[in-house]
């Protein structure tokens, strides 16, 4: 049944899609209400260049219970699910012959549909019918796939891609595109490309993909031309900023995906394979895994955009002072991250207690809150007031607010008191250059190893890969993946998504230094570094098969947790799993529902004499039980009730 569960799921995957298409390609929306959300959307992104003087208004506007925003997108979001509802109907209309349960788009999740898909896909019917009488099977997938089609902003769903992602990059581009177009009046022929009504005409992936390639991509090449054109000039015109590409749609495949399944290629990323809920390096006819043609691959593909952003990063730390500070920003976590490694020991708290004391962060409950995202304008007033003079000792003060900075002790930091000793090559005349340049250093580290692991990637390749190729304990040739992958490819990764704004799924409103992030978010756009780096790591790691010991884990994270009988040995345990046996011998009996033995429910189970059949009743055993002077009822308590008769439930269940 498991190599037929994986001829169904593709079939599962195309039919979602085309309930997906089907709908959105329908989708009318108010655009009374989309201009209110641009409205809102945009005073959002002004508001927040300054949240702490601003902090009831953008409160009116994203209050989870009664914010703008949050009720406009809802409403959206809704009108989208209604669609969804209204297709699930259609379809049982068009399908009447089969007679479809259930209401809206939960006719996908019913037994019934495997009507539907013998319908639809003849040549597969051998395998649908299999699961007829044991759709239960794939509980969990259409769990998972009924997150498509719900109206709360739910990452994996499909309203929320539309609503909560793609919309506002819609709106950010309706910007950019005035202010490239007032500079190239050429480009006034696709205006009619970013009024609001079009945005219905980018909602399936197929328009999603047209819209990318046809509209985003030939604006951004033709405001690359003039660019460059510009730059041989004397006075250099402002800059321009690039369009940003829709995501793409939840549940579809990209254009590029949809031409691998015609042809038979993999819709997968190249040299993977799907295991489980992640991704494993593909083997080659011979079952060898292609390790070094994944790696050269991912190398190929992540070339060009490292390139693009070393330049970037390069342009910004030689021109600094012409970048906008306030515009430019460094997530909560990359600030923790900062602290750790560039300062650390007791001064690590010193910058987001720097960042409170120059009015950035937060109190909340007697402990400081940095906010989610904090711009570079703000570490540069937190460097300047700690090389000034501050009126508390930063690393020891704990949580007292200190309102004025008018003291008769004041301490100020230098760069040998608070960054760390190996950072020393890189202090400069005051902290906030010397932070530019050990960020700048940590850069052009990985910049400069990422050729060197090349190097050696090179000529390894040369061989197949070998695992048991050691050297002082260690394989020779995965070290070579691993320093490549994790310590070149993904760590600069890291390091660029100290700037990126997405939140919970979303892309946070906030101003950008366009010239900083273009380059940034075409790195970031489509990047599989994580993806690969799973894959290699979970290929690399995973233990030999053995049939002394083999996983069993049936997609449930714990076969056997729960709770046992109660005191009057009703069998009212609920467990994942348990064991039956029967003449000697043994099975394993996945439980669906918790309470599948509960005497209460299913009496009848218990009520043959039939010793040949046993049911393996759990038992939580008390500390008292098992530690101290009643170690001696252990056994006793352990034998009691441990089997029990249940003949026909194991005849009902097979």
């Amino acid at each position: 049944m498991g190599t037929r569960h994986k001829e169904m799921k593709p079939l599962f995957d195309d039919l979602h899609e085309r309930f997906i298409s089907e709908a959105l390609a329908d989708v009318n929306f108010d655009t009374t209400v989309l201009k209110k959300l641009e409205g809102c959307y945009l005073k959002l992104k002004m508001l927040n260049k300054d949240k702490k003087n601003n902090s009831a208004e953008i409160k009116l506007l994203t209050d989870k219970k009664d914010g703008e925003i949050i009720n406009l997108q809802g409403e959206l979001r809704k009108f989208i699910v209604q669609r969804f509802d209204s297709l699930g109907e259609e379809w049982k209309e068009k399908y009447k012959e089969v007679k479809l349960d259930d209401k809206g788009y939960k006719v996908l999740t019913n037994a019934k549909i495997l009507d539907v898909l013998s319908i639809l896909y003849p040549e597969k019917v051998e395998f649908i019918d299999v699961f007829r009488g044991f759709f239960t099977y794939f509980d969990g997938f259409n769990n998972n796939r009924e997150n498509y089609y719900i109206a709360e902003d739910n990452a994996t769903g499909v309203p929320n891609r539309i609503i909560n992602i793609n919309l506002p990059i819609f709106f950010d581009n309706i910007q950019k595109f005035e202010q490239i177009s007032e500079k190239i009046a050429a480009l006034k022929e696709y205006k009619k490309y970013f009024e609001l009504e079009n945005y219905k005409n980018c909602l399936t992936q197929e328009k999603i993909d047209n819209f990318n390639e046809n509209i985003i991509g030939k604006i951004n090449s033709k405001k690359n031309l003039f660019s460059q054109q510009q730059s041989h000039n004397e006075q250099k015109s402002a800059y321009l900023p690039n369009l940003i590409k829709l995501q793409k749609q939840v549940g579809c495949r990209t254009k590029q995906q949809r031409g691998n399944d015609i042809s038979g290629g993999n819709i997968y990323p190249k040299y993977l394979e799907k295991v489980g809920l992640g991704f494993h390096i593909a083997k080659n006819n011979k079952g060898q895994y292609q390790i070094w043609e994944a790696l050269e691959y991912l190398t190929h593909e992540l070339k060009p955009k490292i390139g693009a952003i070393k330049e970037n990063y390069q342009k910004f730390f030689h021109n600094w002072q012409n970048y906008k500070f306030d515009e430019i920003w460094f997530r909560k976590e990359s600030i923790n991250t900062i602290s750790g490694r560039w300062f650390g020991g007791e001064n690590w708290a010193v910058i987001t207690r720097a960042l409170n004391y120059t009015g950035t962060g937060k109190l909340e409950k007697g402990d400081y809150k940095t906010p989610s995202f904090v711009s570079l304008k703000d570490l540069q007033v937190a460097m300047e007031s700690l090389e000034s003079g501050v009126n508390f000792d930063v690393k020891k003060q704990k949580k007292t607010v200190i309102e004025t900075k008018i003291s008769e002790n004041k301490f100020s930091y230098k760069a040998e008191n608070l960054f760390k000793d190996n950072y020393k090559a890189y202090f400069k005349k005051n902290l906030f250059e010397t932070l530019l340049a050990v960020w700048q250093s940590e850069l052009d580290l990985k910049f400069s190893q990422i050729p060197e692991f090349l190097v050696r990637f090179e000529k390894a390749k040369e061989k197949p890969f070998d695992r048991n190729k050691k050297n002082s304990g260690k394989s020779v040739d995965t070290e070579i993946v691993k320093d490549l992958v994790e310590e070149g490819y993904l760590r600069l990764f890291q390091l660029t998504k100290y700037h990126n704004l997405e939140k919970k799924g979303e892309i946070d409103a906030r101003p950008t230094e366009d010239k900083f992030y273009d380059s940034l978010n075409e790195f970031w756009l489509d990047n599989q570094t994580v993806t690969y780096h799973k894959a290699f790591q979970s290929t690399l790691t995973q233990k030999p098969y053995s049939q002394d010991k083999i996983k069993l884990n049936f997609e449930r994270g714990n076969l056997f947790t729960g709770w046992s009988d109660d005191k009057n040995n009703n069998h009212t345990f609920q467990y994942g799993s348990t064991f039956i046996k029967k003449e000697n011998k043994y099975f394993l009996v996945i439980i669906l529902k918790n309470d599948a033995f509960s005497l209460k429910n299913n009496p009848e189970a218990y009520e043959t004499n039939d010793e040949k059949c046993q049911l393996m009743a759990s038992k939580l055993l008390k500390s008292t039980t098992i530690y101290g002077s009643k170690e001696s009822r252990l056994f006793s308590e352990i034998r009691r009730q441990l089997f029990q008769n249940c003949n026909q439930l194991l005849t009902k269940s097979m």
